[in-house]
């Protein structure tokens, strides 16, 4: 299926929080101004121009201007919580659609605290939960006050740091069983369009940790870190096992996902910057991906798209204060950034 294949239906529940939505767009920072902010010469002036935004908010709480991260936390929490306010029941699932990535990260270090019998609270990104309340869910017979979806995974995790010896091993496990749960909860939605986008996760998820165990000349078997679920057939994927990484490249080049190996791109070997392309060209696709809902009206399409655009907004805020912060330089700032405007031309996804 192309990305302009799907049908698109308004669902008039989701009226007002689509006219909430789009009014909110204009809270979103031009790209001319992401760029001034690039230049600036200190932390500081950065964060002076954040205050001609929509996050000043954020930053006249105490201790905001000390701990950036503040900003990005307290945002991601208001969009989880006007989610959880404006999505139906069946819907919320979504919740955990989008936050995925801090979701994932969370659990991961649970099963490590739990693993090496440290408190890890000060890499905890409290999102949906806090550290004590996942750290109460693992325990033996817990009732703590968390969603089924989220007690599920933790007691998974906790079982895992029980009888996994091998971290590496229980983490992997511990993702397979994370997506599967997630696309299981997901499809019950019956939407094709938020179904493929999962889809296309967890492809993505598949290509990032075959390159990883191709480059890092890992010996682990595929089976244990191959997503199901994804439009990639297993057997295909399985097929790289025995092939080396050059192979891998090629027939990846082939596929949909081309643009994320491109070599005008960044393979993801080159450097860390390299890295940085192959994010920024998964995070193209999914603005392309969404791109028909901006002929709807209300659905829940378009809701999800307007939080995909606010988090790459968020991490190409954290990209830039922490790269001023630590003087990084500016055209290396900048080649992390995703700016529509100029790296759409980058990309061939549209080809």
């Amino acid at each position: 299926m192309t990305l302009t294949d799907y049908t698109i239906n308004d669902d008039s529940f989701y009226l007002f929080a689509c006219a909430e939505l789009k009014a909110r767009e204009k809270e979103f920072i031009e790209e001319q101004k992401i760029k001034r902010m690039i230049g600036v010469k200190s932390a500081n002036d950065f964060l002076r121009m954040l205050h001609e935004t929509y996050y000043l908010k954020y930053l006249t709480d105490a201790g905001a201007n000390d701990n950036f991260e503040n900003v990005i936390i307290s945002e991601l929490k208001s969009m989880v919580s006007f989610l959880r306010d404006r999505l139906k029941a069946e819907h919320q699932i979504i919740i955990n659609l989008l936050t995925l990535k801090e979701d994932l990260h969370n659990v991961k270090l649970m099963m490590k605290s739990a693993f090496l019998d440290r408190d890890m609270e000060k890499l905890f990104v409290p999102v949906s939960y806090s550290y004590n309340q996942l750290k109460r869910a693992m325990e033996p017979g817990s009732h703590e006050n968390i969603d089924l979806y989220a007690s599920s995974i933790l007691q998974y995790a906790a079982m895992l740091s029980s009888t996994e010896k091998n971290h590496r091993t229980a983490e992997l496990k511990l993702e397979l069983f994370f997506l599967e749960k997630l696309y299981s909860l997901t499809s019950a939605i019956k939407n094709s369009m938020i179904k493929d986008f999962l889809r296309h996760i967890i492809d993505i998820f598949n290509i990032k940790n075959i390159y990883r165990n191709k480059f890092s000349g890992e010996k682990i078997n595929f089976d244990l870190f191959l997503h199901k679920n994804g439009f990639f057939n297993i057997n295909f994927l399985k097929n790289f096992e025995n092939e080396n990484f050059e192979h891998f490249i090629q027939q990846i080049s082939k596929t949909r996902y081309a643009p994320l190996i491109k070599q005008e791109a960044g393979l993801p070997h080159e450097a860390e910057d390299g890295v940085c392309s192959f994010e920024k060209s998964e995070e193209l696709f999914y603005i392309y991906f969404f791109d028909p809902v901006k002929y709807t009206v209300s659905n829940l399409e378009k809701i999800v798209d307007f939080f995909i655009k606010k988090r790459i907004e968020l991490k190409n805020l954290s990209i830039v204060f922490t790269g001023i912060l630590y003087d990084i330089d500016r055209s290396k700032i900048r080649h992390e950034v995703l700016l529509l405007d100029e790296d759409k031309n980058r990309s061939n996804w549209r080809k």
